[in-house]
């Protein structure tokens, strides 16, 4: 009896192991993919992103401004990359994996035109397809918005007029 359930026991620990093994490459793949995707970000490399993301990739930001699609999604990036530089970092607070979608937390921070540090966070939602882990949703604060508008010719917007 005490031979079965040791059975028992070993044969659902090893089933469960694959999965185990399969969710921590899973989260390695997403790392990787994140930080290409910063690394194509910084070279201003548009194939790179678009490789990186889904052909109906959503792109949000903290206004409310909605990106769809590749080419778009791209653009804003692009529009981005040129004012934040070199200088964005993105550090995974949470990686999820759940089947074929993954969703990934972050942190930002980067500098504006050499401006003032700017931190924020972003959502990812990742579809994995057949070329791998790909960015299908990405909800940031800051980052694209910042490609949105201009930055202020004055530092201090509240100043009094007397």
């Amino acid at each position: 009896m005490l031979l079965r359930k040791l059975t028992m026991t070993l044969l659902i620990f090893a089933a469960c192991t694959p999965a185990i093994a399969d969710e921590a490459a899973d989260r390695q793949a997403l790392e990787s993919r994140a930080q290409r995707w910063v690394d194509a970000f910084h070279a201003q490399d548009a194939p790179g992103l678009a490789s990186l993301a889904t052909t109906d990739v959503t792109v949000l930001d903290g206004t409310g401004s909605l990106v769809q699609g590749t080419s778009a999604a791209c653009q804003a990036w692009l529009r981005a990359g040129a004012i934040t530089g070199h200088t964005l970092v993105s550090k995974t607070k949470e990686i999820v994996v759940s089947s074929d979608i993954a969703w990934r937390i972050g942190l930002l921070s980067y500098r504006r035109s050499g401006a003032e540090q700017y931190q924020g966070q972003t959502l990812e939602i990742w579809k994995r397809t057949g070329d791998g882990w790909k960015l299908h949703r990405q909800m940031s604060s800051n980052l694209i918005e910042a490609s949105l508008r201009p930055a202020p010719s004055e530092p201090i917007l509240d100043r009094p007029a007397y």
